[in-house]
């Protein structure tokens, strides 16, 4: 329990994040910026139409076996460095060219929750799950979207993460499955 209490006391606190004051936000469908997508693409391409340059170029003995092979090693650990930076790229409004800002929005129970185990106390989603090991920690499920502050726009689509919860959330967990065991007897 010690090192559970160490382990959530690294991670930051995100209840202030959870606020009312972004309901009156404007929806859109998506607010990123397509700019780097776009850019990543061409990228990518330009390595394909390269390395099939190389090889026909190799294929009509204009160019040796061993170029070839170390133009298709520079492209292989290329491929994944372009790939680790896109998903760890800064993402930019479309709008305004601003920032972008994870939010965390309301989680709405509805039948997609109560059909995953868990358990479902003032208003929020718990569950056991693996975290890194082979022990099962209580996390609670959370909804994400993306804002700019600058352009009062939210984004309509969310991604749901699992956060690990911290002993004062696993208190209230245990005592609620304690009352429930109670009731059930």
């Amino acid at each position: 329990m010690q090192r559970a209490g160490l382990l959530n006391a690294s991670l930051p606190d995100y209840s202030a994040v959870n606020d009312p004051k972004y309901d009156s936000y404007n929806r859109t469908r998506t607010l990123e910026s397509k700019r780097s997508g776009i850019y990543f693409l061409l990228a990518m391409l330009l390595i394909l139409v390269a390395n099939i340059s190389v090889l026909m170029l190799n294929s009509q003995g204009s160019l040796n076996w061993d170029m070839s092979l170390r133009f298709g090693v520079v492209s292989l650990v290329l491929l994944p460095i372009l790939f680790w930076r896109y998903r760890r790229r800064k993402k930019i409004c479309s709008c305004c060219g601003g920032d972008l800002h994870d939010l965390m929005r309301p989680l709405a129970i509805n039948y997609d929750y109560l059909s995953r185990r868990g358990l479902i106390l003032d208003g929020h989603f718990y569950s056991l799950r693996r975290y890194s090991g082979l022990k099962m920690r209580w996390t609670r499920l959370t909804r994400w979207t993306q804002a700019c502050h600058h352009c009062k726009l939210l984004e309509e689509r969310y991604v749901l993460r699992y956060l690990p919860v911290g002993d004062a959330e696993i208190k209230k967990i245990k005592q609620a499955i304690v009352v429930s065991d109670d009731e059930i007897r």
